[in-house]
């Protein structure tokens, strides 16, 4: 019988393999982190939009209107332009109340648990009116950290038309 010679690597050739394995994990890895940060802010865009969309449609279903606010707690309303990262909920106002403040946590439709961070808006908060409209128009920018110029932006018309944008030309205003 004759034997069967086993011939295994040298450390050199391991060390080689190594290196190239290691070269091409380091080149892959900042392109990874960056699908992987553009898969989030987008999941964040279709959220926020699905919101818009169903305060709208909840707004003209309930004969009520609609508002959608930034929240911490999940309960109640922030009144500052930077928290909507930490959240959002949407509430239908009382009938016969005045103002739209929420008052009884029964109005609570939908709470959205922060995840888009960046996001910050030129409103405290939107109220879609009982046939959809709006008072005024209104942005959500998405803004990477550290960035002065906003990635993506989430728009709502006084019609209560959603609509969102990565052109920084089509923004109102996408200064972070």
């Amino acid at each position: 019988m004759g034997s069967i010679r086993v011939r295994g690597m040298t450390l050199l050739e391991l060390l080689i393999v190594l290196v190239i394995a290691g070269l091409l994990l380091g080149l892959g890895l900042p392109s990874l982190d960056r699908t992987i940060q553009e898969a989030r802010m987008t999941a964040a865009t279709n959220r926020l939009v699905s919101s818009l969309h169903f305060a709208r449609d909840a707004s003209i279903r309930l004969g009520v209107p609609v508002t959608l606010c930034p929240t911490i707690d999940g309960l109640s309303c922030e009144r500052n332009t930077q928290a909507w990262s930490e959240g959002w909920l949407i509430y239908r106002h009382q009938h016969g109340g005045s103002g739209n403040r929420l008052r009884d946590p029964d109005q609570i439709l939908r709470v959205i648990p922060g995840s888009a961070p960046g996001l910050q808006a030129n409103r405290q908060a939107f109220t879609l009116r009982t046939d959809g409209r709006r008072s005024t128009n209104g942005t959500l920018l998405m803004c990477r950290r550290g960035e002065t110029t906003a990635d993506r932006a989430v728009i709502i018309n006084v019609m209560g038309r959603v609509r969102s944008t990565r052109d920084p030309d089509r923004m109102p205003s996408p200064e972070c």
